[in-house]
C-alpha cells in the first residue's frame, strides 16, 4: 500500500502502510489538528479584556465636567465600537438618575433622534451656564496650591482656560479664519500663578520665555521645582545630622573628671544658693573630704538644736517655789 505524506510544508507526518482509505481518513484527521492548532494557541495566549464602565454625567455639572464627560463618551465608544440606535441608548443611560428622568419629562422623545441631537439636549440639562466673563475671572484668579507641583497646576489651569472660548476672527474682511490663543492665556496664567518665589523669579528672567512654548515653559518649571526639592531635602538632611552631632558633643562636653580620683562627674550642677549654674571640678565624697567645716556644720547644728531643745524643756519642767518671806 502506499505511503501518502501531509502536504502541508514544514510537516513531517506521513501515514502508514495501510490501505488508501485509512489513509485519506488518517490525512483529514491530521487536517483538522492543522487547523485547531493555531486557534488553540491564540486562544491560550488571549485575555479576556475587562469590561468597560460607561462615562457618567450628573446635574448641575460645570463646563470643564462635561468637556471630560465628550472626552470619556468618545473613548467609550471607539472601545465598545457601538454605533447608531445603540449609541443613542448608552449615551442615555450615561445620564444619573434625577437627570435621565429630567430629561425625559422635558423631551419624551430624546431617544429617538441622533446622537448629537442628544447631546444637545442632554448638555442644556444638565450644565450650569456661566457667562464666559465669569470663567475668564476665575482662571486669571487661579493660583498654584502649596506642594501642587507645575504639571498638575497646569492641567488644571487649560482645563478651565478650554473653557473661556479664547478666539477670534481674523480682522481682515477678506478672511474667515479663526485665531485661537488660549494657549497664550494659559502660560501667563500659569507663570503668573506659581507659589513658588525663587521659582517664579527664575521664570520670570528667563531671557527665552517669550519665544517658548507653553510645553517648553512647563518643562523649564518642572527642572527648577526638582532642583528646589532636591536642595531642600539635602538641607533637612544636614540639619538632622548636625542636631544629632552637637547632641552628642553637648554630652561630652558636660562631662569631666573629678580632679582628686578622676571619677567622672557632671561639670556643670545647678547651685541652689548662688541660683545657677556653676562649674564642678570634684566628686561628692572628694568635696566632703575637702570641706570638712561644712561636712560637720549639719552635725553641730542639730546638736546645738537637741541641747536647746533639752534646756528649754527643763526649764518648762521647772515649778515655781514660793515665796516664804
Amino acid at each position: 500500500m502506499p505511503v501518502i505524506q501531509c502536504p502541508i510544508a514544514e510537516c513531517t507526518y506521513s501515514t502508514q502502510d495501510v490501505d488508501a482509505a485509512v489513509a485519506a481518513a488518517l490525512l483529514v484527521i491530521h487536517n483538522n489538528v492543522h487547523i485547531s492548532a493555531p486557534n488553540n494557541a491564540t486562544a491560550a495566549t488571549r485575555q479576556r479584556a475587562p469590561k468597560i464602565e460607561r462615562p457618567r454625567i450628573s446635574s448641575g455639572s460645570s463646563e470643564e465636567s462635561w468637556n471630560t464627560f465628550i472626552t470619556r463618551w468618545a473613548m467609550f465608544k471607539r472601545n465598545t465600537g457601538i454605533t447608531g440606535v445603540d449609541a443613542v441608548q448608552h449615551l442615555f443611560h450615561c445620564c444619573e438618575e434625577d437627570l435621565g428622568d429630567a430629561l425625559l419629562k422635558g423631551h419624551p422623545d430624546a431617544v429617538n433622534g441622533t446622537e448629537d441631537e442628544l447631546l444637545k439636549k442632554i448638555k442644556k440639562m444638565a450644565v450650569i451656564p456661566v457667562a464666559i466673563c465669569v470663567r475668564r475671572a476665575e482662571l486669571l484668579c487661579t493660583r498654584q496650591d502649596h506642594g501642587e507641583n507645575a504639571r498638575s497646576f497646569y492641567a488644571k489651569v487649560k482645563g478651565k482656560a478650554a473653557t473661556c472660548s479664547y478666539f477670534t476672527e481674523c480682522s481682515s474682511g477678506t478672511c474667515t479664519q479663526v485665531i485661537d490663543f488660549t494657549d497664550i492665556m494659559v502660560k501667563d496664567v500659569v507663570v503668573a500663578g506659581l507659589v513658588d518665589e525663587e521659582v517664579k523669579k527664575d521664570v520670570l528672567g528667563w531671557s527665552d520665555l517669550d519665544n517658548k512654548t507653553i510645553e517648553e515653559t512647563i518643562s523649564f518649571i518642572e527642572a527648577k521645582e526638582m532642583a528646589r526639592d532636591a536642595l531642600n531635602k539635602g538641607q533637612i538632611a544636614a540639619g538632622i545630622s548636625t542636631y544629632k552631632k552637637g547632641k552628642s558633643d553637648t554630652k561630652a562636653v558636660s562631662k569631666g573628671q573629678c580632679k582628686s580620683c578622676k571619677v567622672e562627674i557632671e561639670k556643670l550642677v545647678w547651685s541652689r544658693r548662688q541660683k545657677k549654674m556653676v562649674e564642678c571640678t570634684l566628686c561628692m565624697p572628694c568635696w566632703r573630704k575637702n570641706s570638712p567645716k561644712r561636712g560637720k556644720g549639719p552635725a553641730s547644728d542639730s546638736s546645738h538644736d537637741e541641747t536647746s531643745a533639752l534646756l528649754v524643756g527643763g526649764i518648762t519642767a521647772i515649778t515655781p517655789v514660793p515665796d516664804i518671806f
